[in-house]
């Protein structure tokens, strides 16, 4: 199972949580906008690998 750790907690939970064998991501790490070449950004459509939300 995958975990995905919410903004509104610490990205050392994460660290914590990957240290001990769990598969983890902060929202912190997820590329969220993808630059184009003329500087403008735009959100990047979700790419959810089986993550859930905790």
């Amino acid at each position: 199972m995958k975990f995905l750790v919410d903004a509104n907690l610490p990205n050392k939970l994460a660290k914590e949580l990957k240290s001990k064998g769990y598969d983890v991501i902060h929202t912190d790490d997820l590329k969220m906008f993808i630059q184009l070449e003329d500087g403008r950004e735009i959100a990047m459509p979700p790419g959810n690998k089986g993550a859930i939300g905790a």
